[in-house]
């Protein structure tokens, strides 16, 4: 009896194990995509806070559009992952709808096997107990073994009501596990359809204030401005970068002119890395704009664009072009927080990044990830901007990156 009670017990996790197997994947999953939820959840909540404190302050029309479409942007994304969620709960509801089955199956199962159980005692009364102690103890085998042998066989029942209990217990964990799915599935769907509402609302004031900026010349001035001052911005960060490395060169040189005079050894001149062989491309994927002039997707009119823009997916790996060290990471108007790497005589300047992964001063290898592409101060979502300079000089970054020394 008991080689059979242990064949039925394996026989039931064998049934159950595929199932559960499932069950702790779908578990796996929700909890990542809940925390995925949660940060998305923080970052909408600071990006409305500051939509919201624009209608109080005095902001720059290119930064106030910036905002809406980085808004819009991560709600869509928001929306994409509560889709997800959603269909991550509804399986999960679906597994435990067949654990419940199943469990609710075995749970009959052996409620039916109790009931037999207690007619069998009821009508053979307690001496069917005594007479098989009396005949085991008859056997000629040790009666140590025999008494062994009847404490388990009386084990039995109290075996068959503890398996009784854990499977009931089983059912009535996987019920409440699946009731509070269903809630969450609930309230998940109800902060949906609030999130389609406000969307559409969204799109509606992205797109009040892109035509009233087309059709405003005033306020289009105002953006061109704002647009060419922070292009005059780069242009001078850059002079004075190749300013200081002239200077330097200059220093470094002098010094050791000196110590030639005064008969000392010259000191070691630590060469600055730069750019040998094929480069690295930063990012794969569309390219939103080229080297030079342009007419800008806002604006409508023609500007002069000192790098290139490529279209990105939110969170996508930046890479450094190629080996040299960071020189400048730091906000910048209009290409949001960038890293500004020197290559000898060249800088290459990689804008709109998040999750910085570098400092200034450190060195960089070839292709090494320096950050991740987003759309902070993009008008026309996630991003990257490219430029390179040389000697000062804003050069095309595709002849650059095609190009070797």
């Amino acid at each position: 009896m008991v080689r059979l009670s242990l064949f039925f017990l394996l026989l039931v996790l064998g049934f159950f194990q595929p199932v559960f197997g499932a069950t702790s994947a779908i578990e796996k999953q929700l909890r990542n995509q809940r925390e995925v939820l949660k940060k998305m959840e923080l970052e909408l909540e600071e990006q409305r806070k500051q939509l919201k404190a624009m209608e109080s302050e005095e902001k720059g029309v290119l930064n106030t559009i910036s905002l809406l479409d980085q808004n819009l942007g991560q709600t869509k994304d928001y929306l994409r992952e509560i889709v997800r969620t959603e269909g991550t709960l509804n399986s999960s509801v679906g597994v435990l709808r067949k654990e419940l089955d199943s469990i609710g199956t075995d749970v009959d199962r052996q409620q039916e096997a109790m009931k037999k159980r207690i007619r069998e005692l009821y009508m053979q009364g307690r001496r069917s107990q005594v007479e098989q102690l009396w005949q085991l103890l008859q056997k000629k085998e040790s009666p140590d073994r025999s008494l062994y042998q009847v404490r388990r066989l009386l084990r039995d029942d109290e075996d068959r009501v503890s398996r009784l209990h854990s499977s009931e217990r089983e059912r009535l964990e996987r019920q409440n596990r699946m009731e509070s799915r269903i809630s969450e599935l609930s309230r998940l769907r109800r902060r949906k359809a609030e999130e389609e509402a406000g969307l559409a609302t969204q799109i509606a004031s992205q797109e009040t204030a892109l035509d009233g900026l087309r059709r405003d010349k005033d306020v289009r001035q105002k953006a061109l401005e704002e647009f060419e001052r922070n292009q005059r911005m780069m242009i001078a960060l850059i002079e004075t970068l190749e300013t200081r490395r002239k200077q330097e060169e200059v220093r470094k040189r002098k010094e050791n002119e000196e110590r030639k005079r005064k008969g000392q050894k010259p000191q070691h001149v630590t060469e600055a890395i730069v750019a040998v062989g094929p480069k690295c491309v930063p990012l794969k994927g569309e390219l939103i704009s080229e080297f030079g002039m342009h007419e800008h997707p806002i604006l409508r009119t023609l500007t002069r664009n000192l790098g290139i823009e490529i279209r990105a997916t939110r969170g996508a790996p930046v890479k450094v072009a190629a080996a040299g060290s960071v020189i400048k990471v730091a906000s910048m108007g209009g290409r949001g927080t960038a890293v500004i790497v020197q290559h000898g005589d060249v800088f290459t300047v990689y804008g709109h990044l998040r999750n910085i992964m570098v400092r200034e001063g450190q060195a960089l290898r070839y292709c090494q990830v320096i950050g991740e592409a987003s759309d902070d101060d993009s008008m026309n979502g996630p991003k990257l901007y490219f430029q390179v300079s040389q000697a000062g000089r804003a050069i095309d970054p595709q002849e650059w990156l095609r190009s070797e020394p």
